[in-house]
């Protein structure tokens, strides 16, 4: 069998989705089947080229596993601004569809491509050459880009790109989302029968984040023990919180030192040590860019992980970095909507607290109640975390159901469409 991955982001980049689709990749390959992985040039998480490549418009390689890798020409996005995004999106959406379009005819394509237009080329090219596929959906649009006030909710592209997205999961062989709410979210608005659905969670490599002495890293930094210390791990964009989390701390007055570290990089960075510098009683330190390999002791010198989201934005996409902060054994405060799916599995997992993010004097409080809490409770919580998360959010639990589906007689659907 001949299989075809399509995937914006791909190690090296530290993404959860890129280790995710080459633990996909070199699954279905030790399975004896032909891989070619479609992917970009790594430029993630900066959206700036990774130093030893040179875009061009198609590069192959062959990894040690034997999975062909092409790497094809798209613009970079170093900022969230809307238009470098998009051209981002369209550009890998053109050259990922040209090099399907004219490869060797594989037997099912597996897409975790950027939302709607990159997935739209691919879905148009499968449905060309009668090739079945599978997508996956790590966020919702257009409802994202409505939450961040970028379309209108009665506008006319807003209308066509529900129809093209509608148009994308109808066709595929399944449709794999990250959460029940989302199943439930492209129920209505798609119109998606329940047997072209698979909730399968995101998943990390246990091994990848395990608990550390919380003194290796606060040593390292001078951090006084008795100080209590938030966490934040992750990208610093518009869609993280950062920024309004940031300026809720100016309101915190206590007698307590706290201390914030800020591990990431990202288009906000900037403007969050802009703000920083504005806090009077909470010491923030800044620390990026963040190694892949510093994950583990950075987020074991927490005594509270704090998770925000912005502020409608935790209704239609679920932070990876969610399952880090569980497999480091710490307490979570998630800064996100009661009904959405990040608040639903910290709640039950019993590894935190949510809260809205909008309720700025609720987030005081509450941080400053925790910091009031035994170390018992606090522990407690954290290792809650880190056993919800072994059983739920590895590749152990997850990747042998999406190569389940993967895998799920893919000529015979074709066989099917073809009639």
């Amino acid at each position: 069998m001949k299989y075809t991955i399509i995937c914006p982001v791909y190690p090296p980049e530290p993404v959860v989705s890129a280790a995710t689709s080459r633990q996909i990749a070199e699954k279905i390959r030790a399975d004896h089947h032909d891989v070619t992985v479609i992917t970009a040039f790594p430029n993630r998480p900066e959206g700036k080229l990774y130093a030893g490549y040179t875009r061009k418009l198609f590069q192959k390689e062959t990894d040690k596993s034997g999975i062909q890798i092409v790497r094809c020409f798209s613009t970079l996005a170093p900022s969230s601004e809307i238009l470098s995004r998009l051209l981002e999106n369209l550009s890998f959406g053109f050259t990922s569809g040209i090099r399907l379009l004219f490869s060797s005819q594989p037997d099912l394509v597996y897409s975790n491509s950027w939302p709607i237009f990159a997935t739209g080329l691919v879905a148009l090219v499968c449905k060309i050459r009668r090739i079945p596929y599978v997508i996956s959906v790590q966020d919702i649009y257009p409802e994202s880009l409505l939450i961040q006030g970028r379309l209108k909710s009665d506008g006319i592209i807003t209308k066509i790109l529900y129809a093209i997205d509608r148009w994308i999961v109808s066709g595929s062989k399944k449709t794999i989302l990250i959460s029940d709410e989302f199943a439930e979210i492209y129920a209505a608005s798609r119109k998606l029968p329940a047997n072209q659905v698979m909730v399968v969670p995101n998943w990390i490599d246990e091994n990848k984040v395990t608990p550390e002495p919380a003194a290796l890293y606060r040593n390292e930094r001078h951090i006084d023990p008795n100080q209590f210390v938030l966490v934040y791990g992750g990208n610093v964009g518009v869609a993280s919180g950062m920024t309004e989390f940031l300026l809720t701390l100016k309101h915190i007055s206590t007698p307590q030192a706290i201390v914030l570290i800020i591990a990431g990089s990202g288009s906000q960075l900037d403007a969050c040590r802009k703000i920083a510098k504005e806090i009077r009683n909470v010491e923030v330190i800044f620390h990026s860019p963040w190694e892949e390999e510093d994950t583990s002791k950075v987020l074991s010198a927490a005594d509270l992980l704090i998770l925000p989201t912005h502020g409608q934005q935790s209704l239609f996409s679920v932070p990876s970095k969610l399952i880090a902060y569980m497999l480091s054994g710490r307490p979570i405060l998630g800064l996100t909507l009661p009904n959405s799916s990040t608040a639903k599995t910290i709640e039950k997992a019993a590894c935190g607290w949510v809260i809205d993010p909008d309720n700025r004097n609720g987030i005081v409080e509450k941080i400053l109640e925790i910091s009031e809490y035994e170390k018992d409770l606090l522990e407690k919580r954290g290792a809650n975390g880190r056993i919800f998360a072994m059983q739920n959010f590895t590749a152990k639990a997850c990747l042998p159901e999406v190569i389940r589906v993967i895998s799920q007689n893919p000529n015979k659907l074709r066989h099917r469409k073809n009639k």
